[in-house]
């Protein structure tokens, strides 16, 4: 969901809440506390999503954790429905939202400390030749080249930074729930990501999309430099080595 895309979905929105209102009306005319209440609930409906459409654009959500239960239930999964009415390629949607989440989180001016990161990373980018297992421990990996996990490894040590691979969304859940960090560089494909993003909120999520020259789910692969970029000019990580 670009920013184009949330403002068309505040004008939608709106034109659908008075619709419904329109079609409710002769029945509660002569009914003033229902009429009232109903007009109370539908304004805060829409002065809610209005809300947070517009902390969402400006970044201003990402630092009120109090926000989150709104965002989890109703702004994210009523954006998404709403710009899936005229976005109907699933990835193009899931990509939009992405780029912008990334531009949002570049806005913050954060400056995290460095135990206080986490990179995330999805196991299919291991190499399917390797007989190594790296899932969950970086640190196994030998640096043999034909992956490029070595090459995250050695970003992971010269930034001291707390790096996982993981199988899936589950697993990448608890890393979040046990590190507790303050901010994450996650690399995956779309919808990963996306749910990624939405269900960590208010957690700042930088996310990196992999690179899939044989499909989906198998060696892929992922600009490290995209990777160093964001702990350095988004999160302010400063290299340790």
């Amino acid at each position: 969901m670009n920013k184009k895309t949330l403002t068309i979905s505040l004008l939608i929105y709106f034109l659908f809440l008075s619709f419904v209102y329109y079609l409710i009306y002769p029945r509660i005319d002569n009914v003033f506390v229902v009429k009232t209440a109903i007009i109370i609930i539908f304004a805060s409906l829409y002065f809610v999503y209005l809300m947070g459409v517009v902390f969402h654009i400006t970044g201003f959500a990402m630092k009120k954790l109090y926000f989150y239960p709104i965002y989890k239930y109703y702004v994210f999964p009523l954006g998404s429905f709403i710009t899936g009415l005229f976005i109907r390629d699933k990835n193009d949607k899931w990509g939009r939202f992405i780029e912008f989440n990334n531009k949002v989180v570049k806005n913050q001016d954060l400056n995290i400390d460095n135990e206080d990161m986490l990179m995330l990373l999805p196991h299919c980018l291991q190499n399917s030749k390797c007989k190594i297992r790296i899932t969950t421990n970086i640190d196994n990996c030998e640096k043999c080249g034909l992956c490029e996990i070595g090459t995250l490894k050695e970003i992971a040590e010269n930034y001291k930074i707390d790096t996982f691979v993981v199988t899936g969304g589950t697993l990448a859940r608890r890393f979040v729930k046990k590190n507790k960090p303050k901010g994450i560089v996650a690399v995956a494909c779309r919808h990963d990501l996306k749910e990624g993003i939405e269900l960590v909120y208010p957690i700042p999520v930088y996310g990196i999309l992999n690179r899939q020259p044989e499909g989906p789910c198998i060696n892929t692969q992922v600009d490290t430099e995209q990777i160093e970029y964001a702990l350095e000019n988004v999160f302010k990580i400063q290299r340790r080595n």
